[in-house]
């Protein structure tokens, strides 16, 4: 016959009851602070460099930087220029030709290589497109 153990009995868990010298709250306070958003603690800044280290390839499609290209639209000259980061129109700095072409058109989806004349529009298939 196999001998049987026996075990101790578990001991119960004591709920403490939590003094607080606050006021008590309606249920809608309540209510209203536990679905409140909590937000979390703000990241420590890093110590790093502020110079970005890494940089994206240079797209072929671009024209070589000091290059000027040039549209009209509705009338108006535009002339932007292409340095080694970014672009330069208007005497401010851009960081895409699709930035421009959306502050020029007002339009909230644009291909700015297709509305300045870089890229060409391909087709999906050879039967389709214009």
């Amino acid at each position: 016959m196999a001998e049987t153990t026996k075990k101790a009995p578990r001991k119960k868990a004591v709920a403490k009851k939590k003094t607080s010298t606050k006021k008590p709250t309606t249920r809608k306070a309540a209510a209203r602070k536990a679905t409140a958003k909590k937000t979390p603690a703000p990241k420590p800044k890093s110590k790093a460099p502020a110079t970005k280290t890494l940089t994206k390839p240079r797209d072929p499609r671009l024209p070589p930087a000091g290059t000027v290209i040039e549209k009209t639209y509705k009338g108006k000259a535009l002339a932007v220029q292409v340095l080694e980061t970014g672009f330069r129109f208007e005497g401010k700095e851009w960081s895409s030709l699709t930035a421009i072409a959306m502050a020029v058109t007002g339009a909230k989806s644009i291909n700015g290589p297709l509305f300045f004349g870089i890229a060409k529009r391909t087709s999906k298939s050879q039967g389709e497109g214009k």
